[in-house]
């Protein structure tokens, strides 16, 4: 089984016209965000479906870093989680308000299978 633990979160407001605002850019250490799958590809579906994007917002081995993902999302506010661009976008575009842009940060990692110790210590 393959498990990607989430536990930092970096946000950025958004404006469409203007770009991102570095004055409103903040790094937060998030309580953990555990999301499974008994393959990668199911493991990325998942999180796909946790997030609400498409696998064209991740970022694999981000950072050079092998086994980092990270997941863009975009939501009204600075505490959303779950990416509601497709609602937001027209009024977005058209300057009606900022939305806040999300990077996710994950290692993915093997998750280690249970001992039966009962049947271990018959050997």
């Amino acid at each position: 089984m393959f498990q990607a633990i989430f536990n930092v979160k970096f946000s950025e407001k958004d404006n469409f016209k203007n770009g991102g605002d570095p004055n409103k850019s903040y790094s937060k250490d998030i309580e953990d965000i555990v999301i499974t799958g008994d393959s990668v590809t199911q493991l990325m579906n998942n999180v796909a479906k946790h997030f609400n994007v498409s696998r064209e917002s991740f970022v694999l081995d981000a950072n050079d870093q092998v086994g980092q993902l990270e997941v863009q999302t975009y939501t009204k506010t600075l505490t959303g989680n779950k990416c509601s661009y497709d609602k937001l976008k027209q009024g977005f575009h058209k300057g009606e308000y900022d939305l806040w842009n999300h990077c996710f940060s994950a290692q993915v990692t093997t998750t280690p299978e249970i001992v039966n110790l009962t049947e271990a210590l018959k050997a």
